[in-house]
């Protein structure tokens, strides 16, 4: 599900992208600088996430319980999605005049005098007022906001007592690999077992960062757990038995299982971070 989610996260980007192309320069607005407060690692909680949360469930059941005919709940949600309304636009001052608060007031005034028709078509100018919001910022924001940074990541280096960058951890392993695939190719057999085992050992201590961001060792796991050191052991037998076009295909698979697949949730995302904190 994560992985769906980023992939519609990068379509949202790439259309906003071609939208606003001209003459091969890219024109987007940032959200403002005061929404950064409510958000990871600046608010632990990830408070305007959780009150966009809150309404969205708000409106939900103004719009069952307007159906059911139950004046009473839709007063009792309507009061909150009032009182969280309001907050957001006190959370974010610059977005304020734009939110149209005397809607969400409309709305409860609707509620109290049990005028359905009129509940329904003010409900739709406030899902507008969000969908016009979340057009234009939704998917920077969760750019900037919700994807990885890796920026103050060190990880232990294998054949140092030192710490390294994220971004030359990952150079470390690109070129492991290639050396595991350049000694195959020219049947320099040892010099590929031993850069095998420090592929390996690379990997292993990468996976050491992933409770940096995760709870739990379940995302380790699946891309550098069992499976993947079954390969490694695997790889290391064709080698030694001399199997160049099985070892080299062995390559490839820890290539597509371990990093093709944690640089297809992690890497694009973290990639449009550091672009749009440039700006």
């Amino acid at each position: 599900m994560r992985l769906f989610i980023i992939f519609i996260l990068l379509l949202i980007l790439a259309s906003l992208f071609l939208k606003n192309i001209r003459h091969d320069q890219i024109s987007l607005d940032l959200p403002p600088a005061s929404l950064e407060q409510w958000y990871k690692p600046a608010n632990k909680r990830q408070q305007w996430l959780h009150t966009m949360f809150k309404l969205r469930r708000e409106m939900q059941a103004i719009s069952e319980y307007v159906d059911a005919g139950d004046q009473p709940r839709q007063l009792e949600w309507a009061q909150k999605l009032r009182k969280n309304y309001y907050r957001a636009a006190d959370m974010v001052p610059e977005w304020k005049a734009d939110m149209r608060l005397h809607q969400v007031d409309e709305l409860l005034d609707a509620i109290k005098n049990n005028r359905p028709d009129e509940i329904k078509e003010v409900q739709e100018k406030l899902a507008g007022v969000c969908q016009k919001c979340h057009r234009k910022y939704r998917a920077i924001t969760a750019a900037i906001y919700r994807s990885p940074d890796f920026s103050d990541i060190r990880v232990d280096d294998t054949g140092a007592n030192k710490k390294l960058a994220y971004k030359e951890a990952m150079e470390q392993l690109s070129l492991s690999m290639n050396r595991i695939v350049i000694n195959i190719v020219d049947q320099n057999y040892t010099a590929a077992r031993a850069s095998a085992d420090e592929l390996e050992k690379r990997m292993t201590r990468l996976g050491d960062t992933c409770h940096e961001c995760h709870k739990n060792d379940s995302a380790k796991e699946r891309l550098l757990g069992e499976e993947n050191r079954a390969r490694f052991r695997n790889l290391s037998e064709l080698i030694r038995s001399e199997k160049r076009e099985k070892a080299g295909r062995t390559v490839g698979e820890i290539a597509v299982a371990a990093c093709a697949r944690c640089h297809s949730i992690h890497r694009s995302t973290s990639a449009i971070r550091r672009v749009f904190q440039k700006k």
